[in-house]
């Protein structure tokens, strides 16, 4: 394969940029392992539920976005985990319990004809 004539090298692309936009992000690794420890695990937040939101809002892992990107998803999934946490408990307190309604329909009545 040596004289292949599709080789990208041939080419005249050059990788630099993304071997720079590599280098960065594994310089950040430390700091954003800090970042979500002091700010997702300490505060009792699921991180595969951050990561899962991470992936869905910009299409990259925890480990491919810059820190910058971190810390703002990261605020963006606190906010959404507390506007979950108002509506669940809105509805537990209106007795709009899923729990309840899960548990009243494996238990209700069913007729077999």
């Amino acid at each position: 394969m040596q004289d292949d004539i599709f080789d990208i090298g041939d080419l005249g692309f050059d990788d630099d940029e993304q071997k720079e936009k590599k280098v960065k992000v594994q310089d950040e690794n430390p700091e954003k392992q800090k970042f979500i420890n002091d700010n997702i695990i300490a505060k009792g937040y699921n991180l595969d539920d951050l990561s899962r939101s991470i992936t869905v809002r910009t299409g990259l892992t925890i480990n491919e976005i810059t820190l910058d990107t971190l810390k703002k998803e990261v605020e963006f999934y606190k906010t959404q985990q507390l506007k979950e946490s108002y509506k669940v408990a809105k509805e537990m307190k209106a007795g709009k319990s899923k729990k309840d309604d899960i548990i009243t329909d494996l238990y209700a009545k069913k007729n077999f004809y």
